[in-house]
């Protein structure tokens, strides 16, 4: 009896070990799983990230070198130049003859689309002392620039101008005689256009006119 109990323990021993055994093992197996798991999240967070920074690298890069290319401080610099210039002209003809001097060639610094529109907003017309422009002395004139767009190669610019309007030409449409303050007198522009860097060709211009 006793050979037999014993048999029976050491059986019962035997399969208790093997079952430990496995459990160990298992245990083993999904710790193991779940360590490699971990490691496999983390390597692909970071190679994600890595390619993420690697991109924005590479398209700064890529923007620097062709901002560069194209001397973007320079461009803007000459155009700011030439619509400076070309603003002064057109806003500061004061009379007939010194508008159609000017008309011909402002296009020369304003380019072809920004000129008409200018051009349209001065030009002479009828008032008490005759034909006169609609501007008579420029006070102002700012141009900023709006971020490079890469894609497009184009970039935003906007010209503010403050100007002094004709008095003749604002009693010619007012029926009182009131005397004009400089505050009647003053006006502001607003001209934005998209302008391209490569072909300098000019879209989407708009324009306001406000009182100051």
């Amino acid at each position: 009896m006793k050979k037999i109990v014993i048999v029976l323990l050491s059986v019962i021993n035997v399969v208790a070990l093997i079952l430990a055994y496995k459990s160990y093992k298992d245990l083993s197996v999904v710790e193991a799983n779940r360590s490699s798991i971990a490691i496999n999240s983390a390597a692909t967070k970071y190679y994600t990230n890595k390619k993420k920074n690697l991109t924005v690298a590479d398209y700064e890069q890529k923007l620097q070198k062709q901002v560069k290319n194209l001397n973007l401080d320079n461009i803007e610099n000459e155009i700011r130049q030439k619509y400076v210039q070309g603003f002064t002209d057109a806003y500061s003809a004061n009379t007939e003859e010194k508008f159609d001097a000017m008309a011909d060639k402002l296009s020369d610094s304003l380019g072809e689309v920004l000129a008409s529109k200018v051009l349209s907003n001065t030009a002479p017309t009828e008032s008490q002392a005759g034909k006169i422009p609609m501007s008579e002395k420029l006070n102002s004139v700012n141009v900023s620039f709006g971020k490079y767009d890469l894609s497009s190669e184009e970039i935003r610019i906007m010209i503010t101008v403050d100007y002094k309007v004709p008095e003749s030409l604002l009693q010619s449409t007012d029926s009182t005689d009131s005397v004009k303050t400089n505050n009647d007198l003053t006006k502001k522009a607003i001209y934005m256009l998209t302008y391209n860097v490569k072909s300098g060709k000019q879209t989407s211009l708009t324009y306001d006119q406000l009182a100051f």
